[in-house]
């Protein structure tokens, strides 16, 4: 019964009013232990939790019938033994979890449902579970072990692939600690290979992927993802600024916008800029998780910082900063991106740094009370999530909880003097609630739910 792969993984199985066939089914292409007679054997209770543990962390695999009350009260352990959890929905289950009876903690410590119908299917996505239909007859044909086998090398392949700009680097090792294989396709087009060769690489690569993520749409991502396309591949952009101010313009080709099955913001009014455009989207912070984003110590007079990259002065406000200057001379400003000592000759209060690493930043973080950002246009500024969780104020003419938002040069002006009018303090509620809501674990929430939704429900599994 069932297939028989090269060597049995270990299984641990619990459930009740199992039929017979399902256990034995198992049984024919895993090593199962049965945890549910762990439960009823003699001895001590704590000789039979020792057992269960035991057995937990000897296998690869736990497949629970029965969703109910004892599962969810025993399967987090077996998250914390990292092994992959199957449950299989029979009905009554579904049923009770939508009415809150049955002790249901969230679908994200599953990493596999089964459902025994269709209708059983369609009551968890009520709940927002994402589920496979396995009707139990087929595993007391055999065929249902094949099915299962499929859909556990489904779930633990999930292969994407990665392009777009810089910022994308940060997210790689999230995405791979939350499970997923990753394709840097953007290390391909940015490789010294001659362009044919690249053009080869980067398809073969791409068919590997169960989907593409990209950061920042620019003309070249454009250009790169219709081949994609036409292979069925799955495509997800994330829209973080310039992207957006570009497709306004026209300076973009988003005229491809069919192509893309979901788009993401990095800030409500980028979707609000895009919506003008038809093209729909929904808000995920993208979250500098290379970052640490923590309180830094707070200086002991005021100073204020200013990201002013030499290549786009007018864009990143260097008229408006040189005012800020003028304005309060005894102030000292650091300014980060710009090594053009000449720019700012006349202001003896202005230190330039250029490019530093990411340790020179966390020590001028410590030298610094204000972060102050007046900008054409943007997202939700990756600078500005870290200035607020170092504790700073933030001064911006863009909206955003926790910043002071200004609308003019001379706002901006009597702001900053009114934040250094009082000796400096950290801003240690906003630093809690931005890293708190901005958390990797938020994000990979809501971008999981949209990769189920969007490139695996459908699926033919």
């Amino acid at each position: 019964m069932g297939v028989t792969f090269k060597e049995k993984k270990r299984m641990c199985f619990m459930g009740i009013n199992y039929p017979e066939y399902l256990y034995a089914s198992l049984s024919s292409a895993y090593q199962v232990d049965n945890l549910q007679e762990v439960w009823n054997f003699p001895g001590s209770e704590q000789d039979r939790i020792e057992k269960y543990h035991r057995l937990i962390g000897e296998s690869d695999f736990l497949f629970n019938y029965h969703t109910g009350l004892f599962f969810w009260s025993k399967v987090a352990s077996a998250k914390k033994k990292k092994n992959f959890v199957i449950t299989y929905w029979d009905g009554s289950d579904a049923d009770r979890a939508l009415n809150g009876l049955n002790g249901f903690i969230g679908s994200d410590i599953v990493d596999l449902h089964l459902a025994a119908s269709v209708e059983i299917k369609q009551k968890l996505e009520m709940m927002g579970i994402i589920s496979f239909v396995v009707p139990m007859a087929l595993f007391e044909s055999g065929e249902g072990i094949k099915r299962l086998h499929e859909l556990i090398m489904h779930r633990k392949r999930r292969t994407m692939g990665v392009l777009g700009s810089f910022q994308y680097k940060g997210l790689v090792p999230v995405f791979r600690e939350y499970g997923y294989q990753v394709i840097d396709l953007q290390e391909i087009w940015d490789s010294e290979l001659p362009e044919h060769e690249k053009e080869a690489i980067y398809r073969s690569e791409c068919v590997k992927c169960d989907f593409i993520y990209n950061l920042y749409s620019g003309n070249e991502f454009w250009a790169r993802i219709s081949w994609a396309k036409r292979m069925g591949i799955k495509i997800i952009t994330h829209w973080i600024g310039t992207d957006a101010l570009d497709a306004m313009s026209g300076r973009v080709g988003c005229f491809w916008h069919s192509y893309i099955d979901y788009n993401f913001t990095c800030y409500e009014l980028i979707t609000a800029e895009l919506d003008t455009l038809g093209i729909k989207t929904s808000v995920l912070p993208v979250i500098p998780f290379d970052v640490e984003l923590k309180l830094a110590k707070c200086p002991s007079e005021h100073a204020v910082l200013i990201y002013l990259p030499e290549d786009r002065l007018e864009h990143y406000g260097y008229k408006e900063s040189c005012e800020l200057f003028k304005a309060l001379p005894n102030l000292k400003f650091h300014i980060v991106a710009n090594a053009n000592e000449e720019l700012f000759k006349e202001y003896l209060n202005v230190t330039v740094h250029g490019t530093i690493s990411r340790e020179e930043m966390n020590e001028l973080w410590n030298q610094v009370s204000v972060y102050v950002r007046w900008i054409k246009h943007d997202g939700l500024s990756m600078s500005v999530i870290e200035a607020l969780a170092k504790g700073r104020k933030v001064i911006w003419n863009f909206p955003y909880d926790g910043v002071i938002y200004v609308e003019s040069v001379e706002q901006m002006i009597s702001e900053l003097k009114n934040v250094v009018s009082t000796p400096p303090a950290l801003d240690i509620e906003t630093s809690e609630k931005v890293v708190k809501e901005l958390s990797k674990e938020r994000f990979m929430e809501a971008f999981n739910k949209v990769i189920d939704n969007v490139v695996y429900l459908n699926k033919n599994w």
